[in-house]
């Protein structure tokens, strides 16, 4: 018998990690479904759900690998993420970060904007309801 389920994610691309998952595939996973194109593409994961029995060994594990991009120009050697595409880009960005932080959330890697359009691939943690990047889609 197959149940059909519908249920609200919170997004229209979230990435679900559930308790049983293997957490090194989980983390490349997320990476690959989030920090394509420094985050810039219309399939890339909105938001990231762990379960809570995982969830810290999951945030530090990403934060670990987010912690090793490399930002930069794509011509340079090492570079693995670039600059964001427009000044209204790096805006939104900033906002997020900002009022997420505000609300409660906890950077544990990047956060920062840097020169130009390059901001810094950024892992927050602790994101309630009340923050900007848990409720835009």
């Amino acid at each position: 018998m197959l149940i059909l389920v519908y249920f609200g994610s919170g997004g229209n691309a979230p990435f679900i990690v559930f308790p049983d998952a293997d957490l090194d595939k989980a983390v490349e996973g997320a990476i690959v479904c989030k920090f394509r194109a420094s985050g810039q593409t219309c399939v890339c994961a909105n938001k990231i759900l762990v379960h809570e029995s995982i969830y810290d060994d999951f945030a530090q594990k990403l934060a670990a690998k987010v912690d090793k991009f490399k930002l930069g120009y794509g011509m340079e050697e090492g570079v693995t993420h670039g600059p964001l595409v427009s000044k209204r880009g790096m805006d939104k960005v900033k906002e997020h970060v900002e009022k997420s932080v505000k609300a409660g959330a906890k950077v544990l890697v990047g956060g920062k904007a840097g020169d130009g359009l390059f901001f810094e691939p950024t892992v927050l943690v602790n994101v309630g309801p009340g923050a900007v990047s848990a409720s835009v889609s």
